[in-house]
């Protein structure tokens, strides 16, 4: 198993620098030779080179001196200098590339890489959960084999001493105890396979396509960038930190090399606050730690317990996540999904993730291994109930983890706050003064419990996009409008049921919208809006007031739709343009914006592409982060499921136009029809059919 581990990950890191040496000698064969004119101490004889045939670096860097000096008028002088600076050139070239894995790209080498890597994700699912126990038995089953051997031959043990009896018996027994581990159980069938199942190019491609976080975190965790992930740490913080072998067994996602740091940052300092950039995975560095002490906890012979706090906007996410992503049980503990979970939890342990208003139903709690506290700065107020309830949990938890993307320069006398929270002798030094004249000094002093990490700094190696599904339980109110549009058979009604309550303040998507913008604000970030329906673009619209540009429609003049984004692009951080999708997703650039909200899932994939390719595109200087905002067991649910099929055979066939438009590109009306009627029997709907007349002339 180990072997079949290893092997799989020197396969990667061969593919890597093949796809590294083969986008090298692309942008060398870019450069004309000229560039190296420059650079050069020695005389060389450039006319003639490139008289020979010699035009870029490439040419250069690929030939030899030798070849060089065969060509008419070039001598050995200038076949080596110039031989000289090509090399210098491809070495800082490489050493400075972006690994990018381009949707669209079908060399070779990025078709092996991709196979290497999804190759590589199948063999870690098959020996995950045996991985660590294997690789700490390694290490004693040669010795204590060796040793218990006279215990292995009735013949042998007669002759052997009664000294060497006594340590063949305890190694044997040693033996027994280090085969004894469960995780290592299913290594003694014969049948088990741990090379992975046979999987062609295509097949590679397409599993790529469907999850490329997935595999772009494997990359990462191979060859990522390992600079700035240690926030303002000391080294000899770092080097302890660094020490610790983290268990993640039982996480079913490889971690990108801050996010390991991140989780270790936790398990090592125990009480700390986590205030990673939007979009970084906060989410699953809480749960890799999780993972690894219930690891250590089953060792010990005890269920470990960890509990979620966070807005109800982000539950459904949390419990979304911890199911993907881990072998975690998950408890709920909100709502109706309460009953029989909170004993179930303290009984089998796992995660219970709950509300800041449920808290008060906690009061008397089992030993809890890990607090983490999501969207921390909603506890900032010390005179707040639901921040006192917080903090006498945060008192009685083994582990806290305050997570928060605001940084602490924007609200200092909360961050202090925070810190006291979980740590009073390092709260109790720092004052507002301090942040404002010495900020490096007052970092300094926070980091043991603080640590931050921009997208910017830690994602250089990937392609500028991350892209987040934001799932939102639907209010009462919500439901209403959507049983509504369900029994009117109105399509278009059911797609935009998720903000017709925002006018009374009780619509799940508005409000995350809100507290997306509001982060997005305090980070330093624009954001676009994005929505199909000229009443949501309204309702956003009236809610940000004054951040608010637009909206944007397609009744616009395209030059007053071009002042509208120069106006924006001039505008501060927080501002927010609104717009039509079809409107904003033609012919603008609106690079200044690094934040897309998408307010329902659009019927065709491409109108949602084109709209994101505004801001993510060449001039864009930030990661640009894509939010869905999605009701899960509603129809967002269903379109969504079927656009994701689309979207992977659109962009599998994307290099020929022809496939790609006989693919689909939209949900057509027989599909809707089955939407809607699939809805209408689960919420046991009746009556009036479904209207397609109001689709408005959006579908082919």
């Amino acid at each position: 198993m180990l072997a079949a581990y290893g092997a799989a990950q020197t396969a990667v890191d061969v593919a890597v620098e093949a796809f590294q040496e083969d986008a090298t000698l692309r942008r060398l064969a870019s450069m004309p030779l000229e560039r190296l004119r420059p650079l050069a101490t020695e005389r060389v004889a450039w006319s003639a080179l490139s008289n020979g045939g010699i035009r870029t670096v490439a040419d250069v860097y690929r030939s030899t001196p030798w070849r060089l000096e065969a060509i008419r008028g070039v001598g050995e002088q200038s076949a080596h200098e110039v031989t000289r600076l090509a090399r210098s050139v491809h070495a800082e070239t490489k050493s400075g590339l972006r690994l990018q894995i381009n949707a669209d790209d079908t060399a070779p080498e990025t078709a092996a890489l991709v196979d290497a890597l999804v190759r590589l994700d199948d063999v870690n699912q098959r020996t995950r959960a045996s991985l660590s126990a294997a690789r700490a038995a390694e290490g004693l089953l040669g010795e204590l084999i060796d040793q218990a051997q006279p215990a292995g031959s009735a013949w042998r043990w007669l002759f052997t001493s009664s000294r060497h009896k006594a340590q063949a018996s305890d190694a044997a027994a040693r033996l027994a105890s280090v085969l004894a581990d469960p995780t290592l159980e299913p290594l003694s069938h014969p049948s088990t396979t741990h090379g992975g199942a046979a999987i062609d190019a295509q097949q590679s491609r397409r599993a790529f396509l469907a999850e490329p976080a997935r595999y772009l975190s494997l990359l990462d965790s191979r060859v990522g960038n390992v600079q700035s992930v240690h926030g303002d740490l000391d080294q000899s913080v770092v080097d302890r930190i660094d020490a610790l072998e983290l268990d993640t067994s039982l996480l079913s996602v490889m971690l990108r090399r801050y996010q390991s740091f991140g989780a270790r940052f936790a398990i090592a300092q125990e009480r700390v606050i986590l205030g990673d950039d939007m979009g970084l995975g906060k989410t699953v560095q809480a749960l890799a730690v999780m993972c690894h002490l219930a690891v250590h906890a089953r060792a010990r012979g005890r269920v470990a317990r960890f509990l979620v706090v966070a807005p109800a906007s982000v539950l459904v996410n949390w419990e979304r996540e911890t199911a993907a992503k881990s072998d975690l049980a998950v408890f709920g503990l909100h709502g109706s999904r309460d009953p029989g979970n909170l004993a179930a939890w303290q009984r089998d342990g796992g995660v219970a993730i709950t509300t800041f208003e449920y808290t008060a139903h906690l009061e008397c709690l089992d030993e809890v291994d890990l607090l983490v506290v999501d969207e921390a700065h909603y506890v900032k107020n010390p005179e707040a109930q639901r921040t006192q309830r917080v903090a006498q949990l945060s008192g009685q938890a083994r582990r806290v983890m305050l997570m928060t993307g605001t940084p602490i320069e924007n609200r200092a006398d909360e961050f202090i706050d925070l810190i006291t929270m979980i740590n009073v002798e390092i709260g109790a030094g720092l004052t507002r003064r301090e942040i404002v004249i010495h900020p490096e000094e007052f970092r300094h002093k926070i980091a043991p419990i603080y640590l931050r990490r921009n997208a910017i700094d830690v994602l250089t190696e990937l392609p500028d996009r991350i892209e987040v599904d934001e799932w939102e339980d639907m209010t009462d109110h919500d439901d209403q409008h959507y049983l509504q549009a369900l029994e009117s058979g109105n399509f278009m009604a059911l797609r935009r049921a998720g903000f017709a309550a925002s006018a009374m303040g009780a619509s799940a998507k508005m409000n995350r919208l809100l507290e997306i913008v509001e982060e997005a604000a305090d980070s330093g970030h624009k954001v676009i809006a994005y929505s199909y329906f000229h009443d949501v673009l309204n309702a956003v619209a009236h809610e940000l007031g004054n951040r608010a540009f637009g909206p944007l429609t397609g009744a616009m003049p395209l030059t007053a739709r071009q002042a509208l984004v120069d106006d924006f692009a001039a505008s501060p951080a927080g501002s927010v343009l609104i717009s039509q999708v079809v409107a904003g997703g033609v012919g603008l650039n609106i690079q200044s914006a690094s934040i897309i909200i998408m307010c329902e899932p659009q019927l065709k994939p491409s109108a949602e592409n084109q709209a994101i390719a505004r801001a993510h595109r060449m001039g864009q200087l930030k990661t640009v982060q894509v939010h869905r905002l999605l009701n899960p067991d509603s129809i967002d649910e269903r379109i969504e499921e079927i656009l994701r099929t689309k979207e992977g055979i659109f962009r599998e066939y994307a290099h020929d136009s022809d496939l790609a438009e006989a693919a689909g590109d939209a949900i057509d009306a027989r599909t809707i029809l089955t939407i809607i009627q699939g809805e209408r029997e689960r919420r046991g709907v009746s009556g009036t059919p479904p209207d397609l007349t109001v689709l408005d002339g959006e579908l082919p």
